[in-house]
């Protein structure tokens, strides 16, 4: 849920009760989080300093588009 950023106290009891039904979140959840791990290691393993918070949520905008027009 790091994804998320800043949540409520009762956002994210929501959010949990909501992965905890909804199978289609969950397989989201699980890809976001299995693209920021891969992101992470491949930035790191090249040093690469040039993205910064704001490309990586830009990026992630893209892919949910992309993922909603699919």
């Amino acid at each position: 849920m790091q994804q998320s950023g800043q949540l409520s106290f009762i956002q994210k009891l929501r959010l949990k009760l909501h992965l905890a039904i909804c199978k289609w979140c969950r397989a989201y959840q699980k890809k976001s989080a299995y693209l920021d791990k891969i992101l992470l290691k491949n930035i790191q393993k090249e040093n690469i300093e040039i993205i910064n918070d704001f490309d990586i949520e830009q990026l992630k905008g893209k892919i949910r588009e992309k993922l909603k027009n699919t």
